[in-house]
């Protein structure tokens, strides 16, 4: 089933141990679709249709060996203030056309693509969360990465607002020992999704 993104007028999940902060390599493994949530805005009680996107990042929780998980989630708009919208347009390095706004745009087109997040550690008093704060492209040159032993999460918590060797010499993405390094001209086909 597709979750479509269109222009228009939750809870969270629990994803295990906080990841690091910072810049992080990530590939999205799942957009779980959260139905219609009731959410607040200005004191004011509002209903929106909403998605989670989760990545995981390349690097590795010491105790269990497992990638970290880190999600965000999103109303499921792209109307020209929505943070789906931004956050996509950072992401794949270009705007959204007219078409795309009309047409929509399928989020599960997002699973398997790479990407580098920004990280923010932020306290509240419901707790302590990883934060996406920016999503970029993938730094030119950097070997991509495939989702491993991913299973999606079950359990819903508060939200507070907002299989393979990835390095295996065949895997997807990976340049051969001794294969000419630096960052290829970027092209159309370059564009994730």
């Amino acid at each position: 089933m597709s979750t479509i993104a269109k222009k228009t007028g939750g809870g969270g999940l629990d994803l295990g141990p906080m990841p690091p902060a910072g810049v992080q390599q990530a590939v999205c493994v799942d957009v779980i679709d959260l139905g219609i949530v009731e959410t607040s805005f200005e004191g004011k009680p509002r209903k929106r249709e909403m998605i989670h996107v989760i990545w995981q990042l390349v690097a590795r929780d010491l105790k269990t060996n497992r990638r970290y998980l880190v999600g965000k989630r999103y109303t499921l708009s792209l109307s020209e203030k929505a943070t789906l919208r931004k956050d996509l347009e950072s992401w794949r390095g270009k705007q959204f056309t007219s078409d795309d706004e009309t047409n929509g745009f399928d989020t599960t087109k997002l699973i398997r693509v790479n990407c580098m997040l920004n990280l923010q550690h932020v306290s509240k008093p419901t707790g302590n969360y990883c934060n996406v704060i920016a999503i970029m492209p993938l730094y030119g040159g950097t070997a991509k990465i495939q989702p491993e032993n991913y299973a999606r999460p079950s359990a819903p918590v508060d939200d507070h607002d907002d299989e393979t060797d990835p390095f295996a010499q065949d895997a997807p993405g990976v340049a051969p020992l001794g294969a000419p390094t630096g960052p290829p001209p970027v092209t159309d086909d370059d564009i994730p999704f």
